[in-house]
């Protein structure tokens, strides 16, 4: 729900092609009812490269709501789903599990082995045109870079700060999808 336009506001991720490059980018739309929605739109960053946004947790910021954070996923796949194992992967962290999952996913996941994602941070005051910069905002702890990491919940939530009377914004993130028996 945007309070400041009084409206409902999707977004979702879609394909397109830049380049001759299949992407993964970011789409909204809008309604004002939640029935009857426009015709989905894709989001733009000026003065941003191409790159392939997983996820975007979009919301109106708390503090602020006629403006919009976003903390999308940044995917980036250095082998491709049909091509064979590179050189350049076997400097990565975890590599044995890296391998296997390569092996193990035949021709349509091989991207679990080659893949790797980090979580980028854009701002906008229209909900379509974004403020995208370039540097992971949450980068993926030393070891663990991996496909699914630093993926964002959905909400920014207030919490308490060692400052009496002001509240710090926190927000819950995945990490080590890939590693160890389960997601932290």
């Amino acid at each position: 729900w945007d309070p400041v336009r009084k409206e409902y506001r999707a977004y979702f991720r879609d394909f397109r092609r830049i380049g001759g490059v299949r992407m993964r980018d970011i789409k909204t739309a809008v309604s004002k009812d939640f029935v009857n929605w426009s015709e989905p739109e894709w989001c733009t960053y000026p003065g941003a490269p191409d790159e392939q946004l997983y996820t975007n947790q979009t919301i109106p910021y708390l503090r602020a709501p006629h403006l919009f954070v976003a903390f999308p996923m940044r995917y980036v796949d250095q082998g491709g789903r049909y091509s064979s194992w590179q050189d350049t992967h076997n400097h990565w962290p975890n590599i044995e599990q890296r391998k296997q999952r390569f092996a193990s996913g035949g021709n349509t996941s091989r991207r679990y082995g080659t893949a790797v994602t980090d979580a980028l941070f854009m701002t906008s005051r229209d909900g379509r045109t974004f403020s995208r910069w370039r540097q992971a905002f949450l980068r993926p702890r030393p070891g663990s870079w991996a496909y699914c990491d630093s993926m964002f919940a959905w909400q920014l939530v207030e919490t308490a700060s060692d400052i009496p009377g002001i509240q710090e914004l926190s927000m819950y993130a995945l990490e080590g999808g890939w590693t160890g028996a389960s997601s932290r």
